[in-house]
């Protein structure tokens, strides 16, 4: 009988089919991992603040879509459009606002993975103002060996995040 090796055993195999399905997602486009086409140059600028009222009309009307029914798409519109008004009010430092986008579009969505990661982006934004408390209560629920890429890197990268500003 042949002892089992560290490589062999059953976790450690599930563990590495996970990484090779996460690699595979590294070029991906799903919306996951890819703003939708309408909002690319958008997210390309998102550190332009004089596109902030564009990028909050955007957001207002996928918010709007969502609640009307509009689907995944809808969903994948509010995300994207969250993410890049996001980064426009963290440009100014005004971090109230920032969360408070989040906040928006964690009530409004109903993907699971979009749900994860506007959490996680809520944990981020409590470390901004030093609430270590409720970062940790943010990424509570939140897989760190999930499937998916997007919510595998930014559940990872928010606990560093939190751990380092403890």
């Amino acid at each position: 009988m042949s002892t089992p090796s560290a490589t062999s055993h059953p976790l450690r195999l599930l563990e590495a089919e996970r990484f090779v399905a996460l690699r595979e997602q590294l070029l991906s486009t799903h919306p996951y991992d890819f703003p939708p086409a309408g909002l690319r140059n958008l997210a390309r600028n998102s550190t332009d603040l004089s596109r902030l009222t564009e990028a909050d009309a955007l957001f207002r009307d996928a918010e709007t879509r969502v609640l009307a029914g509009g689907g995944f798409e809808a969903e994948v519109d509010l995300f994207w459009s969250a993410s890049i008004l996001r980064t426009m009010y963290l440009r100014q430092e005004d971090y109230r606002r920032a969360r408070a986008v989040d906040e928006t579009a964690l009530d409004t969505l109903t993907d699971p993975v979009l749900r994860t990661v506007q959490r996680v982006s809520l944990a981020n934004r409590a470390c901004d103002v030093g609430d270590l408390e409720s970062a940790d209560a943010w990424l509570a629920p939140c897989p760190r060996e999930s499937n998916v890429l997007a919510v595998h890197t930014s559940a990872r990268a928010a606990a560093a995040f939190a751990f380092v500003a403890s």
